[in-house]
């Protein structure tokens, strides 16, 4: 119970366990009979399922609806002038915490205009239920883009709202589990789970994915950020890519431009007959052809606006970590130029102020503080070409990109197990940092060594080869070049 104070007071209810009961109620003996069906469960909650039947001797059958109608209002009363918070559930929101005590928004503790700006959204939201109706479903997005649209879900009471909504003729929906699809082999051009991944079993639903979508059928899983659901994600990523690996892609050229020592480069090598690397520094040029093992790759030095390809020549042209270099219109003319039609164009790069590190046992908060401190010590060093925030000249690049087939993606999670050491190798690689030890190389050092002793200092180790996991946030663009072009 929460009092006016936020202070809450823990309180036991009686819920009677599975079996039958006997209760007296409106002067009327009911039993209660509540069953459990030990075999299966809600794979959206992981509950089982379970009913519960209430048997009265006469023939007053509006004792029942009383019985609803009492639980409904002083359920209701709990939460009378109070706030009740939801959280995502599967495919479906429940009640989070207690319901909290109503407050004036002034008194909430936020950064100028965030307070007015939620309530917008809200006002926006309450305005536009239609909007959010036609929208808010995963099938009703498909409808205008196939000409049949089936959805599958375990769970009655969810298919029996979704038919619920009119204006779709070219959906269906059908009862079935994740890992037994309904559909013959090679049928489906593009499958899709938003939001419920997480409950399958993996291995039995990527297997059945294989096996129904059709050669370059397309599988997309949509999920939203949580901690144990990260880890998910990226398991089904390697999963899938081993799936798609096995099917193979007759593609011919790839370019990775401002590719320095090559690590980039080198992921692309098993997909593609060959594959270019190119590098202004002829000193990153070298290293990468030091580092080279795999026969299908060549470098060559030259500037990322003047390719040394042929026009219409190359499948796929990257460019990681190196796109906020170039002279950006430039390089997307050069691009439009030597790629292919239905050629494709990748850009990605990383947020560096928003790298997060964890390590077990040990406050993650306390160590991001730190990070951000080291962050920002570095800012008066950002190069002024790269502005504030590098991923704002992405965006204005994909939105300059007349393609009408093309793809932006702000927040990519990638979480990697490195030493610590080669964290801070990684912080003092950046071009800020390589400003701050060019112009005073003991002020940088002495923040380097004091950012390290203090994360070895929260973690309560004395290596720095201790291993830490880094959580890095990427973005990215993707456009394909139309065939008519």
């Amino acid at each position: 119970m929460a009092h006016e104070s936020g202070r809450v007071k823990t309180q036991f209810d009686f819920h009677p366990s599975p079996g039958n009961h006997i209760i007296w109620y409106g002067r009327t003996w009911i039993r209660v009979e509540r069953t459990r069906e030990k075999q299966m469960v809600d794979l959206h909650t992981g509950t089982p399922w379970e009913s519960v039947t209430f048997t009265a001797l006469g023939r007053n059958r509006q004792i029942f609806f009383n019985i609803l109608q009492e639980a409904r209002e002083l359920a209701l009363k709990q939460e009378e002038g109070r706030t009740v918070m939801y959280t995502a559930m599967g495919g479906e929101w429940r009640p989070f915490g207690f319901p909290r005590r109503r407050r004036p928004l002034s008194s909430v503790v936020l950064e100028a205009g965030v307070g007015e700006k939620i309530v917008d959204d809200v006002k926006e939201f309450i305005g536009n239920p239609k909007w959010y109706t036609d929208r808010g479903q995963n099938s009703q997005v498909l409808a205008p883009h196939f000409q049949e649209v089936v959805g599958i879900d375990i769970s009655e009471c969810q298919l029996a709202e979704a038919r619920a909504v009119p204006g779709y003729p070219n959906i269906t929906y059908r009862k079935g589990t994740a890992e037994d699809l309904p559909f013959p082999d090679g049928s489906v051009d593009l499958l899709t789970a938003a939001s419920a991944a997480h409950w399958f079993d993996q291995s039995r639903f990527l297997t059945e994915a294989s096996r129904v979508l059709k050669p370059r059928g397309c599988m997309a899983l949509l999920g939203y950020s949580d901690t144990n659901m990260r880890f998910h994600y990226q398991d089904c990523g390697e999963r899938l890519n081993h799936i798609f690996q096995e099917k193979g892609c007759p593609f011919e050229l790839a370019v990775d431009v401002g590719c320095g020592s090559g690590q980039g480069t080198v992921l692309l090598a098993k997909h593609f007959t060959s594959v270019v690397g190119t590098d202004v520094s002829p000193a990153q040029v070298e290293v990468a052809l030091q580092n080279a093992k795999e026969q299908n790759i060549t470098y060559r030095q030259c500037v990322a606006e003047e390719l040394p390809f042929s026009d219409s020549s190359v499948d796929l042209m990257t460019a990681m970590s190196a796109f906020h270099w170039f002279d950006r219109p430039r390089f997307l003319q050069e691009a439009h130029r030597v790629l292919k039609p239905r050629g494709c164009l990748a850009l990605l790069n990383y947020t560096t102020i928003d790298m997060e590190l964890s390590y077990p046992d040990c406050c993650s908060h306390s160590l991001n503080e730190i990070c951000k401190e080291f962050y920002v010590a570095l800012q008066p060093y950002r190069s002024p070409h790269l502005g504030r925030s590098s991923i704002e000249l992405y965006r204005e690049a994909y939105e300059s990109i007349s393609y009408p087939d093309k793809e932006w993606q702000e927040c990519m999670l990638v979480e990697r197990s490195m030493p610590l050491s080669s964290y801070m190798g990684l912080v003092e690689s950046f071009s800020s940092y390589q400003a701050l030890l060019r112009d005073d190389p003991q002020k940088a050092s002495r923040l380097s060594q004091g950012i390290c002793q203090r994360l070895m200092s929260i973690m309560k180790v004395t290596s720095v080869e201790t291993e830490v996991v880094v959580a890095v946030k990427y973005f990215y663009l993707l456009a394909c070049k139309p065939q008519e072009a």
